[in-house]
């Protein structure tokens, strides 16, 4: 008998059975990683197992179980239902949708993937650079200015400049269009001071390390060139207000007036433009990382995940999307097509046979779970940075493949497929 033959299998810990299983562990945890089975793998019956659990199963249990499972099919199908059907396991047909699902999953994933490779390893490249940086720095968070502040915050600082400066420009010149142009350029080179002189300000520890010449250069460079152009626009300004307040001099004199003091209307004028350089220059300081390099990392990074993520929506989200629909729609046919099958009187025996396979199925797991904890005990004790590896989550979007510690894999569960035959 099949089923006996399969519930008579030997499980106790002290058997032969087991002392196989965990004589592996000790080969098992040898090397420096393991890759697991995926939902719905071929050759696996069960997700979440390792190389030796998938073998032992394989060579000890597989054969008897699917014997058995194939004798409760066999009597079930035996059952005529309405129109000439052939029976059904309800349990066995579940897992079977269950399972189809998951192979046509893993399949789109792995056809999405494969068109993808090129963006991936380019991803894989940006996450392991941004990853060794953040550990170097003790684990703390890039600071990613957005694009709308990098560019949004010169921008606003041009507005005031540009008003401030309008009216010196344009009684020097004449010509509102000249006038103009000359405040569009101061405003465009005062901003830019600021926005740089903020930069090197939150990173003067990174540019001006006594050990890296190189970015001490850069450094240098980056504050010489935005301290001459605001030197050379408040020059600009500074003549420009000094010739207006001489001219006003000059009137006020041949009216009889007492004339404005030059130094205090060109200093007030230069004090105003500083005032708007040092905000722009403060507003940059606090939006921007400390490390340019991890911030730069960190935004490539970020930028490629986005990318992929949306891809993954976009081309294969909807087909996922689709097959969730299709299983939904097949477990609920199964729902109204079950209630046949457990009007039939052959149904109480057939359920009773599988529920025998269920509990000894219970007995296999919970020595593969022992196995699976054994396991992790050993690695954690010999291999603190042991890693497992293995499909990942239909919502990773960065990669086919999910790197776990031997904790989350022991927290993984384990579930004999019903729909396994040989």
């Amino acid at each position: 008998m099949p089923i006996k033959t399969y519930l008579d299998l030997d499980l106790a810990t002290t058997g032969p059975l087991a002392t196989d299983l965990f004589g592996r562990a000790e080969r098992e945890s040898e090397g420096r990683g393991i890759s697991l089975t995926g939902d719905g793998q071929s050759g696996a019956m069960s997700a979440n197992l390792t190389p030796e659990m998938n073998a032992w199963l394989s060579t000890h249990v597989a054969r008897l179980r699917a014997n058995a499972l194939n004798h409760v099919l066999g009597a079930a199908k035996r059952v005529r239902l309405q129109g000439g059907a052939e029976g059904f396991v309800e349990d066995f047909e579940r897992d079977l949708i269950g399972r189809d699902r998951a192979v046509r999953k893993a399949q789109e994933t792995a056809t999405f993937y494969e068109k993808q490779r090129g963006r991936l390893d380019r991803l894989d490249v940006a996450e392991t650079e941004y990853l060794r940086l953040r550990t170097e720095l003790g684990g703390r968070d890039a600071q990613v200015p957005s694009k709308l502040l990098v560019y949004g915050i010169p921008a606003v600082i041009m507005i005031p400049e540009f008003f401030m400066n309008y009216s010196s420009f344009f009684k020097l010149s004449g010509v509102p269009a000249i006038a103009a142009g000359l405040s569009l350029v101061v405003a465009l080179a005062v901003a830019v001071s600021s926005y740089m002189t903020g930069v090197f300000l939150k990173a003067y520890q990174f540019y001006m390390r006594p050990d890296d010449d190189e970015q001490r250069s850069k450094g240098i460079r980056l504050m010489a060139i935005a301290m001459a152009l605001l030197l050379i626009s408040m020059m600009a300004v500074g003549y420009a207000r000094y010739s207006t307040v001489l001219s006003q001099i000059e009137a006020a004199l041949v009216l009889g007036m007492t004339p404005p003091n030059v130094i205090a209307q060109t200093a007030g004028l230069l004090a105003g433009n500083l005032i708007v350089f040092a905000v722009g220059a403060a507003f940059t300081y606090l939006q921007h990382d400390e490390n340019p390099e991890y911030a730069n990392k960190a935004e490539k990074y970020l930028r490629l995940k986005a990318e992929m993520e949306a891809l993954y929506a976009k081309q294969l989200g909807a087909k996922l999307a689709d097959i969730d629909r299709n299983h939904k729609r097949r477990t609920e046919e199964l729902s109204r097509r079950s209630n046949q099958m457990r009007s039939q009187p052959d149904n109480v025996a057939i359920l009773h046979d599988a529920g025998q396979i269920s509990s000894k199925d219970a007995e296999v797991v919970g020595l593969l779970r022992a196995y699976q904890n054994h396991l992790v005990d050993r690695i954690c004790n010999r291999h603190p940075d042991f890693r497992f590896t293995g499909p990942a989550g239909e919502r990773h979007a960065g990669a086919m493949v999910e790197t776990i510690t031997p904790n989350d894999f022991a927290a993984r569960s384990i579930h004999l497929y019903r729909s396994v035959q040989l």
